[in-house]
């Protein structure tokens, strides 16, 4: 009788999902590792009978989606900066999960065991449960009865978030043979998955080395920045150990060589158009026209796979920073995001090395570094070490250091972070009052402009007693400009740059959103400077303020007045007037109409 079974599935196509035991009615899967550590089922001949279940829902056995290149794509992150910050990259996992737990959902995915040892996939319906979520795990999850966990969670009607690699989003899908309105399945740009094994000979070995117990083991830790980040671990002795990237040779074996990854990874068929998931994220490497406050917080990519997936996106955004992106900008940064990895010749000397002298002596042999990468990999770590003075150094020469260092380090109303400056380029006009509060959280350039650093014109930048600026991102104030914040009035601003000879002047509040672009000759104001009064001697032009959104761009010789709230992603033409709401991505192209407004006002100066 032809074996109609998942063992008839062959090595090469068994992808470890273990959906196969989930799915077998009488119960006659099991699971063996072999000696690379990967586990492959086992069927017991005296309790299958045959059914072909098992085939037919494997994913190896998935229709392949052919054309999906007309996908919407965002370089995005969390909009809160600390979780940001502590996030793998940019985040975005934890904003949705956040979403999905203020709507009574449930979390589906991979946390460590309590050894670190190994992974595994499990369920979360509190916020406690979240962090455990988060975070990469560089080696294979254990997704055993996760499936039927996961469509018992779907029968309750609360939304689940189901979040795994491209081949376990496939597994559950072919698990559950139809779609869910509830559901919404998570997957990420996957080189490959390593081996558990070596996983845990790693963390055997840190162990040993130490002589001490791991208490806290971090995976992908951003000790400098998103793109220098290393292992953070924590033993029980009390001492702290950080490896970089660049200095590590064991994650060398998955990085470059592909080495210690599933035979099936080498042949995988979620590539390009193929991704069976609502939604993609990961690493947005190579992104450009980010800053370096970007590129040291993380910078996801998130690849909108269907309908679905951008309905759910467009209800949690309000956690997200989102800013529309190309699909091939996310391929020319991530290759495995449409190219399996290649198999090196040499990998199963490699893992017969692993099991014969130990996991230290394979990796030097079979993942050691040239002399030659050895020099650009110390050069690397050199440079993440002073990330923070390179945007500096770049412009040394038309920087005022004189208010330089008296505005960065002995002003006691500046407060910034450490890898963030006022750099006041020469012509820079300062007034910072006492008592005002300046917040810098990323790089401030006066009187800059990059086509044109040599101009003569001055830059007037005024914070007034009881004022308060913050500064969230890179911000560029070009020559000729003024930025003024008056009393007890409020500025705050995320990445934005501005032309030549441009006003903004703040009597009551301001707010600006990131990637904000102002020409030549713009003037922003929330107030008319000098009080209207009626024939009764009332107030009739009260301060209102201004909100100007992510992604606008306002043209040159605009005016934006008070009460003026500019959504995302809107374009003012040049020669506009604005006074009152603007629609996001729309072009905003204004008619000025003649009338009068009041009856016997005045006015004082």
């Amino acid at each position: 009788m032809v074996d109609s079974s998942v063992i008839s599935i062959e090595k090469n196509s068994c992808v470890g999902c273990k959906a196969c035991a989930d799915v077998c009615p009488r119960k006659a899967i099991t699971f063996k590792c072999d000696t690379e550590g990967f586990w492959y089922p086992n069927v017991d001949k005296s309790i299958c009978n045959n059914c072909g279940l098992c085939v037919n829902k494997c994913p190896s056995t998935c229709k392949v989606i052919e054309e999906n290149d007309d996908r919407i794509t965002y370089a995005a992150w969390n909009e809160d900066q600390d979780i940001r910050l502590e996030s793998t990259s940019g985040g975005v996992y934890y904003a949705i999960a956040s979403y999905v737990l203020a709507q009574n959902g449930y979390l589906v995915g991979s946390r460590y065991s309590e050894d670190f040892k190994s992974a595994y996939h499990c369920y979360e319906e509190n916020f406690e449960g979240l962090a455990g979520l988060a975070g990469s795990k560089y080696f294979q999850s254990d997704t055993a009865g996760i499936y039927s966990k996961t469509h018992g969670l779907l029968k309750t009607g609360r939304l689940v978030l189901f979040v795994g690699s491209p081949c376990q989003v496939t597994a559950l899908h072919q698990f559950l043979g139809r779609e869910y309105d509830n559901l919404i399945t998570v997957d990420y740009i996957c080189k490959g998955v390593p081996s558990p094994l070596l996983h845990k000979k790693k963390i055997e070995l840190y162990e040993r080395k130490e002589k001490s117990q791991i208490v806290f083991y971090r995976d992908k830790y951003d000790k400098y920045a998103w793109t220098d980040f290393g292992e953070l671990i924590k033993f029980a002795n009390g001492k702290e150990k950080f490896i970089s990237r660049w200095k590590d040779d064991i994650n060398n074996c998955f990085v470059e060589r592909n080495i210690n990854i599933r035979p099936s990874c080498y042949y995988c068929k979620n590539k390009g158009a193929n991704y069976h998931s609502d939604i993609t994220i990961g690493d947005f490497w190579g992104v450009s026209a980010v800053t370096e406050h970007d590129n040291k917080k993380g910078v996801s990519a998130l690849v909108i796979n269907t309908t679905k997936g951008q309905d759910f996106i467009d209800k949690s955004k309000h956690y997200l920073y989102l800013e529309r992106r190309t699909l091939e900008e996310v391929k020319n940064g991530n290759p495995a995001f449409s190219r399996t990895a290649e198999r090196p010749s040499d990998r199963e000397a490699f893992f017969e090395h692993v099991n014969g002298a130990g996991l230290d002596s394979a990796v030097k042999k079979y993942a050691h570094k040239s002399c030659r990468r050895k020099i650009i990999d110390k050069k690397k770590v050199l440079k993440a070490k002073l990330r923070k003075w390179i945007p500096i150094i770049k412009e040394r020469k038309v920087i005022d250091w004189g208010k330089f260092i008296k505005y960065n380090y002995f002003c006691r109303e500046v407060y910034r972070d450490n890898d963030a400056f006022l750099v006041t380029c020469k012509g820079t006009v300062i007034n910072i009052e006492k008592g005002s509060e300046v917040n810098i959280h990323g790089n401030v350039f006066l009187n800059y402009y990059p086509c044109y650093k040599w101009a003569k014109q001055h830059t007037l930048f005024s914070v007034a007693a009881g004022a308060s600026f913050t500064a969230n991102n890179r911000i560029e104030i070009a020559f000729g400009n003024t930025v003024s914040v008056s009393s007890n009035a409020t500025m705050t601003m995320g990445y934005l740059f501005t032309g030549v000879n441009t006003n903004i002047v703040c009597h009551h509040k301001m707010d600006f959103g990131n990637n904000v672009m102002l020409g030549r000759d713009v003037c922003v104001f929330d107030s008319d400077y000098h009080k209207i009064y009626d024939e009764r001697e009332n107030i009739i032009n009260d301060d209102k303020s201004v909100t100007v959104g992510d992604s606008v761009w306002i043209g040159a010789r605009s005016m934006i007045l008070k009460g003026s709230i500019i959504d995302n992603g809107a374009i003012i033409s040049a020669n506009s007037m604005v006074m009152g709401n603007v629609e996001g991505n729309r072009v905003f192209i204004n008619k000025r109409e003649m009338r009068s407004v009041g009856q016997n006002v005045m006015w004082m100066r």
